[in-house]
């Protein structure tokens, strides 16, 4: 079975079952309060220090505090944020440096507050990512995952797991060539994308992005990648292009003040049972082949359901539930013939179907 046929359910027992294949390997706390996590003896007051000094297989328990650093993770290793009820805390907080952010990926051109390269088996868990404060003089991110993982994994090399991030000028999570999962997280307050993943193969489930400035997830020459019953409150819903194959975005909830629920661009994608609400357009096929519209639900768009515009044909738009909106289903400078368009619902439609934008 393919990373991309698990559910959140079985991506959760993942991590469950790789947390406990892991705890023989040494745990280490960060923390300057004895009372937080006091059973564990070693300790450490910055997180980086703590992952310098964990052997592979480890775990870093992050105790309620704020922490101003950028920390890089390339080892098997997982950094968890932890609770401390004897202090009433529960949040350990990664700030923007007092000196700001310098270039520390890969690349050697991105800077991020959280960066995980070159390994497997690695997890970032239950952490908020706050980027105040912070410029926007370089490409930056709250997390970015760069070579994490490759073609031959079949489960996730990398996961994001209950992460909050927020206050970011830059974008919320970057993944390039990375097979990873986002799940279970909080994108807030960021200017740029809620989630950005180039090549490699993601799972981007059950998260919730308000008040971003970008797209809410864009996928870019992406295969077999996944983007599921996410809520995505954000300027833009979700993109996939750059020749993508063989991608799923179902489940999802989007709007109301999007510009565009769905957008596929030279893609094969399937888009089915996604709910978009108040926005420009819900769903719109670009030179899209081999993509299926279905069971989407659609309502108060301003201008457009579903348009299929420079079709290279093979795309399937069936058994959606359209009302309220000026136009439908628009078919435009596309071959008709090599779509299916059939079995879909209107309700308030000033115009049904239509070939024409405007």
């Amino acid at each position: 079975m393919t990373k991309r046929a698990l559910n959140a359910a079985a991506i959760a027992l993942a991590i469950t079952g790789l947390q406990a294949a892991t705890a023989q390997a040494r745990t280490v706390v960060v923390s300057t309060d004895p009372t937080c996590q006091d059973a564990v003896k070693e300790r450490y007051s910055t997180i980086q220090a703590a992952v310098n000094a964990s052997a592979e297989g480890g775990t870093v328990l992050v105790c309620p505090g704020t922490y101003p650093e950028q920390v890089v993770l390339s080892k098997p290793l997982i950094i968890k944020g932890v609770n401390n009820p004897a202090a009433n805390q529960s949040s350990a907080i990664i700030r923007i440096p007092a000196g700001g952010l310098t270039v520390n990926v890969g690349n050697g051109t991105d800077q991020a507050q959280l960066v995980m390269q070159g390994t497997t088996n690695a997890q970032f868990v239950n952490l908020v990512v706050d980027g105040a404060g912070g410029s926007c003089s370089a490409p930056t991110s709250a997390i970015k995952l760069y070579n994490v993982g490759d073609a031959t994994w079949t489960s996730s090399a990398g996961i994001v797991s209950g992460v909050t991030i927020r206050n970011q000028c830059g974008e919320g999570v970057n993944a390039e060539n990375s097979y990873i999962t986002l799940q279970n997280s909080v994108v807030h307050d960021v200017s740029g994308n809620g989630f950005r993943a180039s090549g490699g193969d993601v799972l981007v489930s059950n998260n919730s992005m308000h008040n971003v400035g970008g797209w809410g997830a864009w996928l870019t020459a992406s295969a077999n990648s996944i983007v599921q019953n996410n809520t995505l409150s954000t300027n833009s819903g979700i993109i996939v292009d750059g020749s993508s194959t063989l991608v799923q975005v179902s489940g999802n909830v989007i709007g109301p003040y999007t510009g565009t629920g769905i957008l596929v661009v030279e893609s094969g994608v399937n888009v089915k049972s996604n709910k978009i609400n108040g926005a420009y357009s819900g769903i719109w096929l670009y030179k899209a082949s081999n993509s299926f519209v279905q069971n989407n639900t659609l309502n108060h768009m301003y201008s457009f359901g579903i348009v299929d515009e420079a079709s290279l044909t093979n795309n399937l738009i069936q058994s959606n539930a359209l009302t309220d909106m000026p136009k439908g289903i628009v078919v435009y400078n596309s071959d008709a013939a090599g779509d299916v368009v059939t079995l879909n619902t209107f309700n308030g439609v000033d115009v049904t179907i239509s070939t024409t934008l405007w």
